[in-house]
């Protein structure tokens, strides 16, 4: 009579298999382990520049080199590119480039009279990243043909007589400045800012001894004083300073305070006595 055969060779069979599969698959995945890696490179995404129309007298928006926008001033229009953006940005005008670091804010000639037509902010940007873009914000201003003076100024033109205007500052840029008033005595005082259409109308109060009066302004203020001598002005800007007497003891003033440019494109901020 014939004995079973024992199984313990098909068990060593299989597990044989079972082990030569496993070696099999190891070997494999180290195969594949070890095979070099392709970078991942991201997709480049051609973006296609944008181009805006200043249709109104304000304007902002995340902008990007090579956009650009369209300025119609009267019957004229003017184009202006953003041209780059590395540790600051540069806009291509009809003048020339004009560069604007973080938070600075430049006004343009457009048409070459005399008068910034267009003020520039860059509101928001991070050098060198063009991905980002910049926060632009575009202004435009009321030319001083086109502003009305108000009617109960006796300031229309400008002085005749040889008296040339005060010099309070001159620099390469013009900037915003503060116009301070001390008083010190009774005194009717008038102020109006000038080419700023956000701005209040014109401001007429009675002062009295110790009151004080701040004004800002980015182009100029026109002041109507009942007596100079009971005020005491200065201009503050750019960290400076500069006191000034508007006129003598008792002399009512009608004056603007502005900025004007030199023919070496300086800007002056100067006192101008109106008639």
């Amino acid at each position: 009579m014939l004995k079973n055969s024992s199984p313990l060779p098909k068990i060593l069979k299989g597990f044989a298999i079972c082990l030569a599969v496993l070696a099999l698959l190891g070997g494999a995945g180290y195969y594949i382990y070890r095979l070099p890696k392709k970078p991942n490179v991201p997709q480049q995404t051609v973006r296609t520049a944008a181009e805006y129309v200043l249709n109104n007298d304000f304007f902002e928006r995340r902008m990007y080199p090579g956009d650009s926008i369209l300025v119609v001033e009267g019957s004229d229009s003017y184009k202006l590119v953003f041209s780059s953006l590395s540790d600051a940005i540069t806009i291509t005008t009809p003048r020339g480039p004009v560069m604007l670091d973080l938070g600075q804010e430049v006004t343009v000639d457009l048409n070459s009279d005399g008068f910034g037509e267009l003020r520039i902010l860059a509101a928001d940007f991070v050098k060198n990243d063009n991905q980002a873009g910049a926060l632009l914000r575009f202004e435009q201003e009321v030319s001083p043909q086109m502003a009305t003076a108000s009617p109960e100024f006796p300031m229309e033109t400008l002085s005749s007589g040889n008296e040339a205007p005060l010099v309070l500052l001159n620099t390469p840029n013009a900037f915003p400045f503060t116009l301070q008033a001390v008083f010190q005595g009774y005194c009717l005082f008038r102020h109006e800012i000038l080419f700023e259409r956000d701005k209040p109308g014109r401001n007429e109060q009675f002062y009295q001894r110790s009151d004080e009066l701040n004004i800002t302004a980015m182009n100029g203020i026109r002041l109507g004083i009942s007596n100079a001598q009971a005020v005491k002005l200065q201009v503050i800007g750019a960290g400076r300073t500069v006191p000034f007497e508007a006129g003598g003891a008792g002399e009512v003033v009608a004056a603007d305070l502005r900025w004007v440019r030199d023919d070496e494109n300086r800007y002056r901020l100067v006192l101008l006595r109106l008639e």
